[in-house]
């Protein structure tokens, strides 16, 4: 499992923790696939370093005093459950849902980092609302198969004694960038700016964003950052523009812009690349807190 996946799995046992300890043991029911998380993370949990432990309860502990005065859970009845990637895959990014009052408290756990999404660019056509295999899809489909064929038949032509993508770069810093990062991304913002008038831009948004209410947890070294991803504005459109050779900023209408840096998923160059974007929300109208630790 990445490392920082494994801290934000930590994180999250850490915060239910603290929860369950606190809470008022006749007023909370845990579901069955939170307590089988829990077991299976208290493991990798004991096992870091004692100081990233007593840090990680730190955070918890701020984030539990945040959820009694902003919510006032220590008073109510509540059901706890950890959702599983599966449901992230569809758009619901949960990690932590805290249900009360008859509606959800969903919180999304991160560690270290903002990203909101590490999708791949083969899904681009389904993502903006083509169907699956349809028309859109399979074009696009067959153009990034044309750039990633055509990197690994000319990288290994001029460097045929690399294997992995630092090979490349320690010999030409540039190269991977110019002929595979910018190709990749021209091709994204050109099918996003062709089909602009039949893209779904909500459906591209909710995917980047989340289709579910939640609040956005993050724990840096000195701050707790927490972001309020509710009742959002529905875009309706969108427009790119490339930033240097791997960089796609996505400018959707209610004021809501988005990078995504492409890079390799894997060290080595194998018979397909494997490319991934970090997207990051970089200006937005959302509420956010605060907190030093």
């Amino acid at each position: 499992m990445p490392q920082s996946n494994q801290s934000g799995r930590t994180l999250e046992y850490a915060i239910v923790a603290v929860i369950i300890s606190n809470h008022p043991k006749d007023k909370i029911e845990l579901s069955a696939r939170l307590v089988n998380n829990q077991k299976k993370d208290q493991v990798s949990f004991l096992a870091l370093p004692e100081k990233v432990r007593l840090q990680h309860m730190k955070y918890a502990s701020i984030v539990y005093q945040w959820l009694s005065d902003d919510f006032r859970i220590s008073q109510k009845e509540i059901v706890l459950d950890r959702m599983s990637d599966v449901d992230a895959k569809y758009g619901d990014v949960t990690d932590i849902r805290i249900t009360m009052d008859g509606s959800n408290l969903n919180l999304s756990v991160k560690h270290n980092h903002f990203a909101l999404k590490h999708q791949r660019p083969s899904t681009t056509a389904i993502r903006c609302g083509f169907a699956p295999k349809s028309k859109e899809d399979l074009e696009f489909r067959k153009d990034l198969g044309n750039i990633t064929g055509a990197f690994i038949i000319n990288s290994s032509k001029d460097y045929p004694d690399a294997t992995l993508f630092n090979e490349i770069k320690s010999q030409s810093p540039t190269y991977i960038n110019k002929n595979l990062y910018f190709p990749v991304c021209n091709l994204i913002s050109g099918f996003i700016n062709k089909y602009s008038d039949r893209i779904n831009v909500v459906t591209l948004f909710k995917f980047l964003v989340g289709d579910t209410d939640f609040y956005k947890v993050t724990a840096f070294k000195k701050q707790i950052v927490i972001e309020e991803f509710a009742r959002l504005q529905k875009p309706t459109s969108v427009t790119t523009r490339l930033k240097g050779d791997s960089y796609i900023i996505l400018n959707f209408s209610n004021g809501w812009d988005i990078s995504l840096r492409l890079h390799t998923a894997s060290s080595k160059i194998g018979k397909n690349p494997s490319l991934k974007f970090d997207t990051l929300l970089i200006n937005s109208d959302m509420p956010s807190k605060y907190i030093n630790v």
